[in-house]
C-alpha cells in the first residue's frame, strides 16, 4: 500500500471518529474557525479550493490550529510578459494656449515676447587676474 493512500486512510480514520462523536485532535483553534474538508465515498478527504464540497461527499468543519509563524519571503518572482500597447492620447495644449487659458491676451509674438523678461542688474567687477608672463622681445 501507498504513503499516500496509508496518508488518506489514516485522515478519513480521523473523520470518521470525529463524525461518531469521538476526538481525535489533541487542540483546536484558539479563535473558534474551521476548515471545511469533503468526505468522498471512497474515503478520501478532500480541502476544496471554492469552500464548497460536492453533493456526493461529506461535509465536515475541521477546527483550525492557531496560527503559525510568518514564513520567510520567497525569491522573485519571472518577469511577465510585455502587455499591448495602449491607445494614443490626445494632443494636449500648446504652451501659447495655455498662456491664454490663463487670462493672457495677444498673438503668438506677444506670447514669445512675454518670455523674455527685462535686463538684470549690471554685475559687480570681477578680480583681478594674475600677471601674465614677459612675452617675446619684439624686432626693431
Amino acid at each position: 500500500m501507498s504513503a499516500s493512500r496509508i496518508r488518506d486512510l489514516s485522515i478519513a480514520a480521523a473523520v470518521g471518529a470525529l463524525l461518531m462523536g469521538g476526538s481525535v485532535f489533541a487542540s483546536s483553534g484558539t479563535d473558534g474557525a474551521t476548515t471545511t474538508a469533503c468526505l468522498t465515498r471512497a474515503g478520501y478527504l478532500r480541502i476544496p479550493s471554492s469552500g464548497e464540497c460536492r453533493r456526493s461527499e461529506t461535509v465536515i468543519e475541521l477546527p483550525s490550529g492557531p496560527q503559525g509563524l510568518e514564513g520567510e519571503q520567497g525569491p522573485q518572482g519571472e518577469q511577465g510578459i510585455q502587455g499591448e500597447r495602449g491607445a494614443n492620447g490626445s494632443d494636449g495644449l500648446s504652451a501659447y494656449d495655455v498662456w491664454r487659458n490663463a487670462g493672457n491676451t495677444g498673438t503668438m509674438n506677444d506670447f514669445l515676447t512675454s518670455l523674455v523678461g527685462p535686463a538684470g542688474p549690471k554685475g559687480d567687477i570681477g578680480l583681478t587676474g594674475p600677471q601674465g608672463a614677459t612675452g617675446p622681445q619684439g624686432s626693431s
